[in-house]
């Protein structure tokens, strides 16, 4: 979800992400869900 689509009271799932941490190469925080 888009975190402030989320704030506004908007459930559409986000088509693009962006990484909360940068995950420089690390694959277990790459596929990170959370």
């Amino acid at each position: 979800m888009c975190i402030e689509c989320e704030r506004a009271g908007d459930t559409t799932p986000a088509n693009e992400v962006d990484h909360i941490k940068p995950h420089r190469g690390n694959y277990a925080l790459f596929w990170d869900m959370s």
